[in-house]
Formats: structure tokens, C-alpha cells, sequence
């Protein structure tokens, strides 16, 4: 039974979930018997179950929007218990919000005073224990990889980083005349064929890691454990699920071609578009007071303007407009050289360093949302220098403007500004994850989880990448793979002429070509 849960990925985060769900509303419904503990009547729970369910999904989803189902935030006990902490008091403040604004979702103080605690100390005690569990094997997948090269090096390297991987490694099969970059003790003996280790270790999933697949790999025996039951899939999709990323050295034309994902059509944009418009608008009104004071600070400190605009890059390569709030003096770029900000950067002001790291310097994109040059979601816009560089040097990266540009991301949240090459690299392993998988669900995801990003103010300085991925990234190789060549792309109008020659083969239903002339 163990076998066939993890081989259907039933992750120990949503058994988790499942469980702590289950402990908060044990802990309203023990609230509301003691608040009749001292009256000569039973009570009755059942009247109560709305506000029983609006207090469970409030705190679940503000746990989930801090990264506390998170496997990188979610196995070290101090960072939980800060966490834990945040959420248990946000949830104080949302639900007292909440309780004046709509009383008939109130709980009486008695059963609230007494669920509260009730749910706090369960919680700890319950993460407590489970972190014992989480960090066995016995909810992690044991897969088979076969091949010993690069490709299986990295899956070895990701295993080992402590509470990151989701899977443990029985082996690996070595197949000519593949180098070898595994230990010689890691590898199987060439005598036992992949099915017969499949039996004897109790195989969950094979992983097919080889460099060539054709023409060396052991078909017969994959064969017959496909039929078996026993799940196989590529490095790549392997890779994706695990660390929600693309890896972009062994990206290929064909990933595009014969991966899954990829939605398209009319429907899924224009919900995504009214997601945009209404969650942008109910922004602006919440956050006026702080735009209005975060411009008074801007103007007070150098009387410069308040507004930045700065041309950007979109969807298709049609360049934008986008603003942002002045957070560097006005001669940051008086010699007209494009720079990454630096880590502590001289140029950026007093008031520029509090709103870099608050993201409040990006709220004034709210207006180029509801203008339609950018979504609220989606990769981030770059200046179009650099996408001239940065697509000379990975050969998909202008691939991540088959969507629009966003406020936040999936790359956003998972990393912090990109400050070099590889930085954009690494963002840019996220972002093509994002267009592979994108849906109106992934993007309320994303929002929620933008959240932990601005209390902890991850993405506006590189502490924000953890250990375990920093480990894992400066190891990682940096090979590149040639690809067929597409026109570059010198300036704005450029990129847009480069996504035209794309287009002549092929082109998503959202994006119409369109003429160099546009606005």
C-alpha cells in the first residue's frame, strides 16, 4: 500500500494539511461545547459549521500563503515555529476583521478564546511529530535512474541536500558508453537487469537520465516494468516535479513539442484577464495610503520625481511603458548603460532601499495591469538590453514571452531579484515552468504565496535563496546547448520582430501577430 501511495505522489504536506484542517476544527467544535460548560444543557455544534469552516479556511489558507506546506520553509523547526507564530496572529487580525464586518461568521468569544490556544498548541505539537516522520523514507518515493552521467549526477546531489528532496535513489543503472560521474559504489552490478532490481528494492518509479536514450537502453526489461505497474518518466519531467523548475541545460526544441502543458485558448486568457482587473482594482483602493505616502517620502528626500518609467519588454516582444515607484537617485544611469542592481547598491536611495524590500516600488504597475500591458501574474519584464543578451546566451529564453509579464511570479516568489547572468538563468528555469503550467488555479496560488514574499521579504536580497538551493545551484554544471538560431534582438522593436519570425510556424490563439506599428 505504501508502494502504491508514493507512486502516486501523495504528497506528506497534503496528508499534513489534511490533518491540521481536521485539528482546528476538533478545536472550534471543544471551544463551543466549554463556552455551555457551565450551563445545564448539551450543545448543539451543528448550527455552527460556517463558522467553524470560515475559521478552518482562514488559517489554512494564510499557512499556506506563508510557506508553511512548503517543503523549503517547511522542515526546520525554528523557521516553522516563527511562521506558525505570524500566521496564528494574522489570523487574529483577518478573523477579527472579518467577525466586525460580518457577524454572522463570528464565533462567540468564549469557544474563540478557547480554539485559539487549542489550535496553537496543537499545531506545534502536531508539526513537531511530523517532522520526525518527514525526515524517515517512509512517505519518499524510491526511484531507479537510469544512466550515470550528468543528469544523474544532479538527481544524486539533489537527494542528498537534507529535507529537500521527496524521493530516495536505490541505485543507478549504467548504460554505454555513457561517462561515469556517480560513485563506482552507488551503481549497480551489471548482472541483475533494471526489472530484477525492481523487484528487490522495492522500485516506486525508474527515471531515465541518460544522456542518448536511443538505440543503449535496456527496452525489454523498461518494457516489462511499465506493464508491471512501475511508473517511468523522463529527467526533465522528473526534474520539474521535484524542484518546480525547468532545467535549462537540458532544455530541447522537443520539450516544447511532446511535453504536456501548454494550455492555450481564449477562455483561459479572458479569465485570467478578469482575474487581473479585479484583484488590481481592489489593490489600488487597500493601498492608496501607502502609495500616497510612499510618494511623499520620494519627493521629501531629493525632490526628484516620484515616478520612474523605464521601457520593458511584453508579451509577444512589444514594448511597454512600465512605472514603478523611484527607489535610485536620478542619475543612476546618467552614462545611458543598462545595469542589474547590485546587492546593496549605491545608487539606490534611503526611501528606495524601504520599498525594495517592502515590493512597494511595484505597486504602481497596478495601472499597467488594468492598461493591459501586464498581467498580475507572470514572468517578470525585463528591459529589452538585456533580453538582446540574455537570449544570445540561453537559446529559449525569449520563449517566456508567449505570456504577459507580471507584478509577481512563480519565479518572483521562488527567487530573489536577478542581479547577474545566471541569476537570470536560474529565473529563467522558472519562468518556463510557469507558461508550461499556467492556469487561473497555479496563478491564485501564486498570489497567496506572494504574501510570504513581502512579510519576509524574500526576492529583494539574495538571502532569500535557501541553503539548500544555494548548495545546489553552485554545483550545478554550466554546459550550454546549441539550438536552432532566431533572429536577436537589439531593441524593443527588434524582440517583436524576432516573436514575428516564431510565429510564421506557429502561434497561441492569445497572441495575434501583430505589426511592428503597434502601440
Amino acid at each position: 500500500m505504501l508502494r502504491t501511495m508514493r507512486a502516486h505522489l501523495i504528497s506528506p504536506f497534503l496528508v499534513l494539511g489534511t490533518l491540521e484542517a481536521g485539528l482546528f476544527f476538533v478545536a472550534v467544535n471543544i471551544g463551543l461545547i466549554a463556552s455551555y460548560a457551565d450551563v445545564d444543557t448539551v450543545v448543539q455544534v451543528t448550527p455552527f459549521l460556517p463558522q467553524t469552516l470560515f475559521f478552518v479556511a482562514t488559517i489554512m489558507v494564510l499557512a499556506f500563503a506563508l510557506g508553511l506546506y512548503n517543503r523549503q520553509f517547511g522542515v526546520v523547526f525554528a523557521d516553522l515555529l516563527t511562521r506558525i507564530i505570524v500566521t496564528s496572529a494574522l489570523t487574529f487580525f483577518v478573523l477579527s476583521f472579518f467577525y466586525y464586518i460580518f457577524p454572522q461568521l463570528s464565533l462567540w468569544r468564549s469557544a474563540f478564546a478557547v480554539a485559539f490556544p487549542i489550535s496553537f498548541v496543537g499545531w506545534i505539537g502536531l508539526r513537531w511529530y511530523f517532522l520526525s516522520f518527514y525526515r524517515s523514507d517512509v512517505m519518499k518515493r524510491r526511484i531507479l535512474v537510469i544512466g550515470t552521467g550528468e543528469k544523474a549526477a544532479r538527481i544524486e546531489r539533489r537527494a542528498a541536500l537534507p529535507g529537500t528532496a521527496s524521493f530516495v535513489c536505490v541505485g543507478f543503472v549504467k548504460v554505454p558508453p555513457e561517462d561515469r560521474r556517480i560513485p563506482t559504489n552507488r551503481i549497480l552490478s551489471s548482472t541483475n537487469s533494471p526489472s530484477e532490481v525492481v523487484r528487490e528494492r522495492r522500485v516506486d518509479a525508474i527515471v531515465i537520465a541518460q544522456a542518448e536514450r536511443r538505440g543503449t537502453l535496456p527496452m525489454n526489461d523498461l518494457v516489462d516494468c511499465r506493464l508491471a505497474g512501475i511508473p517511468i518518466e523522463s529527467y526533465q519531467a522528473f526534474w520539474e516535479r521535484e524542484t518546480g523548475k525547468v532545467d535549462i541545460d537540458d532544455l530541447r526544441a522537443d520539450w516544447f513539442l511532446f511535453s504536456g502543458g501548454f494550455p492555450g485558448g481564449r477562455i483561459q486568457y479572458l479569465l485570467k484577464r478578469g482575474l487581473d482587473i479585479s484583484t488590481s482594482a481592489l489593490l489600488l483602493v487597500l493601498a492608496w495610503p501607502i502609495m500616497a505616502a510612499t510618494a511623499i517620502a520620494i519627493r521629501f528626500e531629493d525632490g526628484g520625481p516620484v515616478l520612474y518609467r523605464q521601457a520593458r519588454v511584453g508579451v509577444a516582444g512589444r514594448p511597454f511603458q512600465l512605472m514603478k515607484f523611484r527607489s535610485m537617485r536620478t542619475d543612476a544611469e546618467a552614462d545611458g548603460v543598462a545595469r542589474w542592481a547590485q546587492n546593496n547598491d549605491e545608487r539606490i536611495t534611503a526611501v528606495g532601499a524601504v520599498i525594495r524590500k517592502l515590493r512597494i516600488d511595484e505597486l504602481p504597475q497596478l495601472f499597467n495591469i488594468l492598461k493591459g500591458d501586464m498581467s498580475f501574474v507572470g514572468p517578470r519584464p525585463e528591459r529589452a538590453e538585456f533580453v538582446q543578451t540574455l537570449s544570445s546566451r540561453w537559446p529559449f529564453y525569449f520563449q517566456r514571452h508567449s505570456v504577459k509579464p507580471g507584478l509577481t511570479g512563480w519565479a518572483q516568489i521562488n527567487f530573489r531579484y536577478g542581479s547577474s547572468m545566471e541569476d537570470s538563468k536560474e529565473k529563467l528555469s522558472y519562468d518556463l515552468y510557469y507558461v508550461k503550467h499556467f492556469s487561473i488555479i497555479f496563478d491564485v496560488l501564486i498570489m497567496l504565496q506572494t504574501l510570504r514574499v513581502v512579510i519576509w521579504t524574500q526576492g529583494s536580497s539574495p538571502s532569500c535563496l535557501s541553503p539548500n538551493e544555494t548548495r545546489l545551484r553552485s554545483r550545478s554544471n554550466l554546459r550550454m546547448r546549441t539550438s536552432t538560431s532566431w533572429p536577436t534582438c537589439t531593441t524593443s522593436e527588434g524582440c517583436l520582430t524576432r516573436f514575428q519570425a516564431m510565429s510564421v510556424m506557429c502561434s497561441r490563439p492569445s497572441i495575434p501577430p501583430r505589426s511592428t506599428n503597434a502601440p
